[in-house]
């Protein structure tokens, strides 16, 4: 059996695609959806609604950045000092 020329979806996040005018760290959709845990379908709807910015790449592939998908999928508690007593 011949193993699959495609990344696995480990190798793809540990090597995200470089742009010119900022680095970002694109992966494709499915990686992201798995990031975050929701289905890919639902990175698919937050970027026809405008919620996340998504990059189409030559072949037909959609990319998300990891950074943005941090800033708005995961905030930050905050913490409450225990009072002194």
């Amino acid at each position: 059996m011949t193993e699959s020329a495609l990344p696995t979806l480990a190798q793809e996040a540990a090597s995200p695609l470089p742009t010119p005018a900022r680095r970002r760290r694109l992966v494709r959709l499915r990686v992201g959806a798995a990031h975050v845990g929701v289905d890919h379908q639902t990175l698919r709807r937050r970027i026809n609604d405008g919620s996340i910015s998504g990059y189409k790449a030559p072949g037909g592939y959609v990319y998300v950045d990891m950074d943005e998908l941090d800033a708005v999928y995961f905030q930050p508690i905050p913490v409450v000092p225990a009072s002194a007593s």
